[in-house]
């Protein structure tokens, strides 16, 4: 998804649109999945711990702010 369109979905998500919500923790599920292995295993709680994470940058985000929104919340989730 280029930034124009994510910009969009994440102004929906913030205005509570949940499909928007679950559009960009799908888009982000490859990085949510990578990180939450603990110790060379899967971590179901981490997992779920970083969509809290997600939710809650997705919520306070600002987009004006940056350029890249994709790679500014990458960064949070790391």
């Amino acid at each position: 998804m280029d930034d124009k369109n994510l910009r969009k979905v994440l102004n929906k998500a913030q205005k509570g649109d949940e499909e928007a919500l679950n559009t960009i923790i799908d888009l982000f599920q490859p990085l949510l999945h990578k990180n939450s292995f603990v110790g060379g295993e899967f971590n179901e709680d981490c997992y779920q711990e970083l969509i809290i994470k997600l939710m809650k940058c997705i919520k306070s985000f600002d987009s004006s702010s940056c350029n890249n929104v994709s790679k500014s919340l990458e960064k949070h989730l790391k």
